[in-house]
């Protein structure tokens, strides 16, 4: 889950919080790691994840966690997806999640769309009849 339940349990187990548009897979080790750590720049002291001994641009530090720049763009967009479809966000601010909106808008900005998030939207749609219009 982008929006860790930890965060807020707003989507349980089914709808939203099965919605494939907000599950992304991911190495076991970055996902215990980003934990229910907010997303966000990291300032100070930044720690690298790697994987099988090397790093992966994913860094984690101060209470943020802070994807690499190739999905930095696909998680703003899930969250802005999140935000608009389900509306147990309604009355939520993004920061429950990140840093700032306009964190957000700067990460959909810095890693536009590509062909690999193109077919996961594809896919989501046959999946769900649905698709992420961000």
């Amino acid at each position: 889950h982008v929006w860790p339940k930890s965060r807020g349990n707003y989507f349980g187990n089914s709808l939203a919080g099965a919605d494939i548009h907000h599950i992304r897979p991911t190495v076991i080790n970055i996902n215990s790691t980003r934990g229910n750590l907010k997303l966000g720049y990291i300032t100070g002291t930044k720690r690298e994840i790697s994987y099988l001994g090397k790093g992966i641009g994913c860094y984690y530090g101060n209470g943020y966690f802070e994807p690499s720049d190739e999905i930095k763009g696909d998680v703003a967009r899930i969250l802005f997806y999140m935000l608009t479809r389900y509306s147990e966000t309604d009355s939520k601010s993004i920061t429950v999640v990140a840093e700032s909106m306009d964190l957000l808008l700067e990460w959909n900005e810095l890693d536009p769309v590509d062909a690999l998030e193109k077919q996961r939207n594809d896919v989501g749609e046959d999946i769900q009849g649905n698709r992420n219009p961000f």
